[in-house]
């Protein structure tokens, strides 16, 4: 018999303040609307600073893991694949970074042209589905910015991977890396 798989921590409260959000946009009138607009605003900023958080937290035992000689020699494939992460996150920035620089879209028009397009198509998606969530979010993520290593550690797919956590960009609908 199969075990069935347990849902994402959080997503039964998310559920339960997306099911309140949408009982008040539909019940509330115009100042039911502000609340649920506000509520997902706050929802999205939070949710951007835990991840953050949680990031820096996972980039800071990824590299404690890394630089023990008892976690090399215990387990030496998992510092492999951590290494490997690592070196493809470094490559997924590279390439966003890559995408404000002119020389870049003349050596790879195409690949350029279908990150971009991928970036877009996932924040227009998240924004269409909960404008107020997507904003929050995108105001705490650039707040992470002025947290050392929290940009890059909480958003990116690869450092999500080091330790086995499934990458679950907020809003987006698939991922780049």
């Amino acid at each position: 018999m199969r075990k069935k798989s347990r849902p994402a921590r959080g997503s039964k409260l998310e559920h339960k303040v997306d099911e309140g959000r949408a009982w008040l946009r539909q019940n509330g009138g115009v100042a039911g609307q502000v609340a649920s607009d506000q509520i997902g605003l706050v929802e999205g900023v939070g949710t951007s600073l835990y991840d953050a958080g949680k990031g820096i937290v996972q980039l800071a035992d990824g590299v404690q893991s890394l630089t023990n000689p008892l976690e090399w020699a215990a387990n030496p494939d998992a510092n492999v694949a951590r290494l490997k992460s690592g070196g493809q996150t470094v490559a997924t920035l590279g390439k966003i970074a890559n995408l404000a620089q002119p020389t870049s879209w003349i050596t790879d028009p195409k690949g350029n042209a279908q990150l971009a397009g991928a970036l877009w198509h996932s924040a227009a998606t998240s924004f269409e589905k909960d404008p107020a969530k997507f904003i929050g979010n995108a105001a705490g993520t650039v707040g992470t910015m002025f947290i050392p290593g929290a940009d890059a550690s909480g958003r990116s797919p690869a450092f999500r991977r080091i330790r086995g956590w499934p990458y679950r960009p907020l809003g987006a609908s698939s991922t780049l890396a």
